[in-house]
């Protein structure tokens, strides 16, 4: 019998090899002979020519068990937090194992005793497991206070609890699977422990049978005990030794699953005050009017959804606020170089937006808003102290990354002397030679520069010269001041020509250009050359088919061997000579082909036709003759030592940042470190509450929906890269204070390649504070003990056939996590979150709150082992929570 579930298929007990011959069916009690025998025959072409009885190895003949059988424990070994309604299961590698050395067949109703089992034995005063003496199996003794009873399940339903499985559906051939395809079958035991939460467990696979007990504790088998199968202990035993084949150890958590933990999870409506926080103004040290216990709202990094950034209550008091600090900002920037430094309050992004002062005009400027504002000022300086609490960890990280800094701008200086030196050379010699002179001196570059600029290969083939212009032979013969010129120039009584044309004396259209003046008789044996030799106007153009057919009839047309006289028949003009060609029996003149001309024309016709089909007549192609002054022009460009150095430097270094232009490539390198860790984290790790303020207001098993606060995370990302810019120039580190050194706040591990959370901040331009808060991201916070207990839960929005995962995640401690989507969060209402088990091999247990009646283990669930091992398996669980109930406010 099997039943399937999906595409796994469970298997009451699976027997095969000798056991599979065995035909005394199991009866479930001691009655059976604890050792059987089989009959074993051999056949020869079909005959069998001999039998004998065979004794089939039964449990007393186990003393142990090879641990690479164990191919999965649930839980794994030293696992803190397993869930108490789950049954712990070991899986064996062979799926026919566990009933291998039972000495019996199935039942009629697909019972099957194994001979060995898993027990889950709760760590207590009287149970130990001993390790084991010399060459034998560690014990598991249970004694008093514990009873054995208690701990161990009851044998009689030992058929229930060992199944095997194979990974197919029932309409497959099943047991063409289990001999042909081992990765595909297992065998399962199973634990029905009720297990306590918070409890310590062990977990052992012992023998069944009191055969196995005795032979894997060493003891004496004798024929009496093999005579019957008895139990290994019974119900009511109060103590018991057993050896142990294989065991190990661990814990359960608190009560609850996934399924029960995700079942408690509500969306309630937030309270006041969640996302923001009131900071006191009045007492700032400002002579700036505003009374004393004036307050502002202070937004989070995370926010409820829709929320309304609220500031001044009272304009005239933020006019007063910013009339009084603008003063006191700009003050260092009107201190002369012969003054003394004037310390004042820092104006964040100075360096980056290149500004030493407040405008107080430029009101929709992020600078301003930025510098003015009590509380993107106060975010601003939360990044500051992150940088001063980890100023020692972030330097030597700074440090690292420029470690071959001081290498590198010591080589680039040796290339800024190279370059001066080439360019030198090159002014002076190169561009000054005649054009056809310098290609042939720059000929051993050509193929390098050529492979590198399609644009630069296509004008020199327009030249039309090729490789051999400029081998290396006729690059020395023609070489102007070449021992071969040299020579002809004193033995030669006229002045010789230089060579300084040669190459556009080799383009093609020079070439032709001789060819035809000069009127020699060159070119390859056509047609018409050959008709003209012998005196014939025929052009290649009438040799074919069609005219050969159009030619006018030839009446005494004759085909003789070579060498014999050709018959000449009366011509058109002299009929009357019957029987003559062309002229029929009557004498006169006939204008039609003979039989020679009619098979001549034909099978001219025809080889016309495959040897000269008609084609449509093309004129002359162009000769190509570009210009070589422009080549050697570019060529004169690419090997300018501006270039060729600044190609090199690119290529030898790797240099952080934005490519460095050709005219800067060799200057001193600047290095700006970058860090691509989430700062949201060190955010929480010296103010957790700025990131969500009101945390503590969220009632447990609660999801919430938020969204991002950009104006947040751009303050605190400005107050970061100042203060890091400070403190790099403090450490007399070579960097950019332009640089933008942080650009991620969320945590987004999750999507690989997501764009950092602001762009260069020095890009930034006269645009205003909180760019993109319009289009703020979807965020999802749980708070329960869910995602603490299952970490690797999987959470993502869907909306019909589409899924969007999470691209960013974080949390904080104990059991609060959020989720952010790339999901404008106005437009979150069509959507649905979906938190899902992780999926995992096959588990089984009972739901949680399942009345147990106070047993320690749970009779068998089905009828036999399959239907037992369905009835008791525990899907992954997957809940949906639409973004509607999500967003409700009551």
């Amino acid at each position: 019998m099997t039943q399937s579930d999906a595409d796994l298929v469970f298997l009451p007990w699976v027997q095969r090899g000798a056991s599979a011959a065995l035909l005394q069916p199991d009866t479930n009690g001691a009655d059976l002979p604890g050792l059987t025998t089989a009959t074993a025959s051999v056949e020869v072409n079909s005959a069998r020519t001999a039998s004998t009885p065979v004794t089939v190895l039964g449990p007393g003949h186990v003393t142990g068990l090879d641990r690479r059988q164990i191919v999965r424990m649930d839980p794994a070994p030293g696992a803190t937090a397993f869930e108490s309604n789950f049954f712990p299961l070991v899986e064996l590698d062979e799926p026919a194992l566990p009933w291998l050395f039972t000495p019996a067949s199935a039942s009629a109703d697909g019972h099957l005793r194994p001979w060995l089992c898993l027990v889950v034995v709760r760590q207590q005063d009287g149970v130990r497991l001993d390790p084991p003496p010399t060459g034998g199996l560690a014990v598991l003794r249970i004694g008093a206070p514990a009873k054995a009873g208690d701990e161990l399940p009851d044998l009689a339903d030992g058929w229930a609890w060992a199944h095997g499985q194979l990974t197919a559906k029932t309409t497959d051939d099943l047991t063409g699977i289990l001999a042909s395809d081992p990765v595909r079958s297992v065998s399962r035991l199973l634990c029905p422990r009720v297990l306590r939460p918070d409890s310590s467990y062990v977990a052992c696979v012992v023998p069944t049978f009191e055969l196995g007990r005795k032979a894997g504790l060493g003891q004496e088998v004798s024929g009496i005990d093999e005579s019957r199968l008895e139990p290994a202990w019974t119900p009511g035993a109060s103590t018991v030794e057993l050896p142990v084949y294989h065991s190990w150890t661990f814990t359960t958590g608190a009560g609850g699953d996934f399924q029960s933990l995700a079942l408690l999870l509500r969306a309630r409506p937030l309270p006041d005050g969640i996302g923001e926080m009131e900071i006191d103004v009045g007492e700032s040290g400002l002579l700036s009017g505003v009374p004393p216990r004036t307050t502002l709202p202070l937004h989070g990094a995370l926010q409820p959804v829709g929320t309304t950034p609220r500031g001044w209550s009272d304009p005239g008091l933020e006019a007063m606020w910013e009339q009084a600090l603008t003063p006191v900002l700009n003050a260092p920037a009107q201190v002369t170089a012969e003054e003394d430094p004037l310390l004042a309050p820092p104006l964040y992004g100075a360096a980056q937006a290149g500004l030493e002062s407040i405008e107080p005009t430029q009101t929709a400027r992020w600078f301003e808003q930025l510098n003015l504002s009590p509380a993107n000022r106060a975010v601003a300086h939360l990044g500051a102290q992150v940088v001063q609490q980890r100023q020692d960890e972030l330097m030597a990280s700074a440090w690292d990354q420029a470690a071959e800094l001081r290498r590198v701008n010591q080589l680039l200086r040796q290339a800024q002397l190279g370059e001066r030196v080439a360019s030198s050379l090159h002014a002076r010699h190169l561009e000054r030679m005649d054009p056809q002179t310098g290609l042939q001196v720059l000929a051993p570059a050509q193929a390098r520069m050529l492979r590198t600029s399609t644009a630069l290969a296509e004008q020199f083939a327009g030249t039309g010269l090729t490789a051999a212009a400029f081998s290396t032979a006729l690059r020395r013969v023609a070489r102007p001041r070449g021992g071969l010129n040299r020579r002809l120039r004193r033995v030669s009584p006229t002045p010789i020509k230089p060579t300084t044309s040669l190459l556009v004396q080799l383009q093609p259209v020079k070439v032709m250009g001789r060819i035809v003046a000069g009127g020699r008789d060159t070119g390859p044996v056509t047609l018409e050359r050959v008709a003209a030799g012998f005196g014939f106007d025929v052009t290649w153009g009438e040799a074919t088919d069609a005219e050969v057919r159009a030619t006018p009839q030839r009446a005494f047309f004759q085909v003789v061997p070579m060498g014999q006289p050709v018959p000449m028949g009366s011509g058109p003009g002299d009929p009357g000579v019957p029987g003559s060609p062309g002229v029929d029996p009557t004498g006169s003149l006939v204008l039609s082909d003979s039989a020679a001309a009619a098979l001549f024309r034909d099978a001219a016709a025809e080889n016309l036709a495959r040897f000269n089909p008609p084609r449509p007549i093309e004129g002359p192609s162009q000769l190509p003759d570009g210009s070589l002054d422009a080549v050697f022009a570019e060529f004169v460009a690419r090997t300018a030592p501006q270039v060729t150095f600044a190609d090199r430097s690119r290529a030898a270094f790797t240099i952080p940042g934005a490519d460095r232009q050709d005219d800067a490539a060799l200057d001193r390198v600047e290095l700006s470190p970058y860090f691509p860790q989430p700062m949201v984290e060190a955010l929480s790790e010296i103010a957790q509450g700025h990131v969500l303020p009101g945390l503590d207001l969220v009632p447990p098993n609660t999801v919430v929906a938020l969204e991002t606060n950009t104006t947040f995370v751009q303050s605190y990302l400005v107050g970061l890269n100042t203060e890091m810019g400070r403190e790099l120039l403090w450490r007399d580190y070579p960097a950019d204070l332009r640089s933008t050194y942080f650009d991620r706040f969320w945590n987004a591990s999750s999507a690989p390649g997501r764009a950092p959370d602001i762009d260069r901040i020095d890009s930034w331009g006269s645009r205003s504070l909180g760019v993109a808060a319009d289009d703020e991201d979807f965020v999802l916070l749980v708070r329960s003990e869910l995602l603490r207990r299952y970490p690797d839960a999987i959470i993502y929005a869907t909306k019909g056939s589409e899924e969007r995962h999470p691209i960013f995640t974080g949390g904080f401690a104990p059991e609060v996590r959020f989720f952010g989507f790339d999901i404008d969060a106005a437009d979150i209402d069509d959507w649905h979150i979906v938190i899902q088990e992780h999926p995992s091999a096959p588990r089984f247990g009972i739901e949680v709150g399942t009345d147990t009646g106070g047993r320690t283990h749970l009779a068998p669930a089905g009828p036999d082992a399959a239907l037992t091992a369905r009835a008791v398996r525990q899907l992954p669980v997957r809940i949906s929570i639409p973004a509607t109930v999500l967003m409700r406010s009551e």
